[in-house]
């Protein structure tokens, strides 16, 4: 692959973490259970998220890892607990759409 080539499709798709947040934020909108601290509750898998993100389950992993670190989510038996969904938005690098209010 060129570098031309390779600069666009950096252009044209986001990293896998702005993917992550944005599917994590938007399946917390729609399928999250909040609970009494605050977190929401996502019934998704490792695999599930990846098949979403479009990524590979190693680098949904990978990126899991680096926001349970930060204290943005934590990863259980086949759930995700978003501890700070508005710390998550922050995790964005680039100007992208994401407009979740009612999960702040």
């Amino acid at each position: 692959m060129n570098r031309l080539e390779m600069r666009l499709e950096d252009l044209i798709f986001p990293p896998v973490a702005n993917r992550l947040v944005l599917t994590l934020l938007w399946q917390a909108r729609r399928h999250g259970t909040k609970e009494a601290d605050g977190g929401i509750n996502l019934p998704l898998t490792q695999k599930d998220l990846a098949h979403l993100v479009g990524a590979s389950r190693e680098a949904v992993a990978d990126q899991i890892a680096v926001f349970k670190q930060a204290g943005l989510l934590l990863p259980g038996y086949r759930s995700i607990k978003l501890t700070n969904p508005k710390g998550l938005m922050q995790t964005l690098t680039t100007e992208t759409e994401c407009d979740f209010p009612e999960l702040l």
